[in-house]
């Protein structure tokens, strides 16, 4: 029992994922009709998210022994707050804009909490990569896409907000009827000052770089499927193929790390990640954009696994978990979001979604010459 609870806890939170995440963008274009607002409420979710990984942590939850039920009810229910509030009152256009962004952060902090919570309750093990609820997870996201975009094309994208609202109130409520609770205390960190190692700083510079390439060109890519003759089913099969493939990255990162080093695989992550964007940007209909997407398996599969290897080969044990941290915060979406929004606002309001494709091949091409002069730095 506790293992198909713990199972479906993993479910429910990628599906929601999958209503939050994946048509943001497209419902914020035709619900504002604005594109610099859509550009910084890009950069603000990236705060956000930088800040409860930051601030909020550091001062609520690190060294506290705190209930994860509880908290994540708190960040739940906040959630859902923010979404109907924004959704179904007609207050101040930037207050709605704040909550929404604070409603997509709040939720995607979640994820290493509901991880934490699923593990404990299934006797405490730990559930990883390997596991069928962690690897599977893109595979539940990618089907929920998938209905979503087969929705849109018989509804407006409107109704967006009312999917988001919806199950992240189901999330709340599996989390609300759960039986289990846990009392958690997420250790502080040693307050160390890393070391200056320029291979260290030059894969910092090169993720943020990946990292801004990636959102501007995958914000935005609803208008190129629409140019090529497509659809939003299209592009919700664009997220599906891009979401499903990563699966078997995770599969077999042991054995890929095995043959592969990490510093060949974060080279071949950088450099696909350009292929990809570069591919989006010459395509003239969708063949070539599903080609794109399906490099993931490579460009943002491979990206987890490596970096943490590279991390601890360059860096001493003392320094690894505040290391990893920044990492983390420059890889995902957090600061690429901050940055790149701002990009998205300005390249929009003068040019086209081609010439933010290129600003995307231009991110990604520099990514890969800063993190090859990592590679070529001696300690």
């Amino acid at each position: 029992m506790k293992k198909t609870y713990a199972y479906f806890l993993q479910v429910i939170y990628w599906i929601t994922n999958a209503t939050v995440a994946s048509f943001t963008i497209v419902y914020l274009a035709t619900a504002l009709n604005n594109d610099v607002l859509v550009g910084v409420m890009i950069s603000l979710m990236g705060l956000f998210s930088i800040l409860l990984n930051t601030i909020f942590e550091k001062r609520y939850i690190l060294s506290k022994e705190i209930s994860i039920r509880k908290l994540l009810l708190g960040i739940y229910g906040l959630a859902l707050l923010c979404y109907l509030i924004y959704g179904y009152t007609r207050c101040n256009i930037l207050l709605r804009a704040f909550l929404y962004c604070a409603g997509y952060s709040l939720f995607s902090y979640s994820h290493q909490y509901i991880n934490i919570y699923a593990a404990k309750i299934n006797d405490n093990s730990r559930i990883k990569d390997g596991n069928r609820p962690i690897t599977l997870g893109p595979l539940y996201y990618s089907m929920m896409v998938l209905v979503i975009g087969y929705w849109f094309v018989r509804e407006s994208p409107l109704v967006y907000i009312n999917f988001s609202a919806v199950f992240v109130f189901v999330s709340f409520l599996s989390i609300l009827f759960c039986k289990y609770d846990f009392m958690y205390c997420k250790q502080r960190e040693i307050d160390v000052k890393l070391k200056s190692d320029y291979r260290f700083i030059l894969f910092v510079i090169a993720s943020v770089l990946s990292s801004m390439a990636a959102v501007t060109s995958i914000k935005f890519i609803s208008r190129i499927v629409i140019g090529n003759g497509g659809n939003m089913l299209n592009l919700a099969l664009l997220f599906a193929i891009q979401s499903t493939v990563v699966i078997f990255a995770n599969i077999y990162s042991k054995k890929i790390l095995k043959k592969i080093s990490s510093e060949t695989l974060l080279l071949f992550s950088f450099v696909f990640s350009f292929i990809k964007v570069f591919l989006i940007y010459i395509s003239k209909d969708l063949n070539l954009m599903y080609l794109a997407m399906a490099l993931s398996i490579i460009s943002y599969g491979s990206l987890g696994f490596a970096s943490y290897d590279y991390l601890s080969k360059i860096i001493e044990k003392q320094y690894l978990a505040k290391a990893n941290k920044i990492s983390h915060l420059c890889s995902s979406i957090n600061i690429g979001s901050l940055l790149s929004g701002f990009i998205c606002s300005y390249v929009l309001y003068y040019y086209d979604v081609r010439m933010l494709l290129f600003v995307s091949c231009i991110c990604a091409f520099c990514s890969i010459l800063v993190f090859a002069g990592g590679l070529s730095c001696n300690k």
